[in-house]
């Protein structure tokens, strides 16, 4: 019932701001897919399950990966942009062809090889969904910058360093 809820109000505030306002509407803060998923069952339970259970956190994954697309596809009805357009993220605007920016904070404690198990084989289409976008995290995540490289539908970046700015990586 709260997710419906959610919806409407998500949807309403959209429509709202579209019909008394001139500034650009996005849609809400967008959690990728691994941070949806760690919010949903621990970080404790995801890390034991995606080495006892892979098949099964695959599937919650692909499940997880397609409601998001579908999410934003609906936020974007109410907004009226196409798909391969975003008013920006984080305080960035997109260039055209970028149509979505995800969160991928939980990148910074997932190791290089779980990621581009369990993470890489859905942004493909969480990104491509969307022509293609800017994916977002905070703290260091240098350890995925090839994962991250490898997914062709990533075409920008954004990071809040959170520490030391001598740890930033250049892309």
């Amino acid at each position: 019932l709260a997710a419906v809820l959610n919806e409407y109000a998500v949807c309403d505030t959209i429509k709202h701001f579209k019909e008394n306002s001139s500034y650009p509407i996005s849609y809400q803060d967008p959690q990728g897919t691994l941070d949806s998923v760690s919010l949903m069952v621990g970080y404790k339970n995801l890390f034991y399950w995606m080495n006892d259970y892979p098949e099964k956190i695959d599937h919650l994954f692909k499940v997880v990966n397609e409601a998001l697309i579908e999410w934003v596809k609906l936020q974007k009805s109410y907004s009226g942009d196409e798909l391969d357009h975003c008013a920006g993220g984080i305080n960035v605007p997109l260039p055209d062809g970028q149509g979505v920016w995800w969160a991928d904070d939980d990148s910074v404690i997932l190791s290089p090889e779980m990621y581009k198990r369990f993470v890489v084989p859905h942004y493909s289409s969480l990104f491509g969904s969307f022509g293609s976008g800017m994916l977002h995290w905070c703290g260091n995540a240098n350890h995925q910058l090839e994962n991250i490289l490898g997914i062709e539908e990533i075409t920008s970046v954004h990071n809040y360093i959170l520490g030391n700015v001598d740890d930033a990586a250049v892309v």
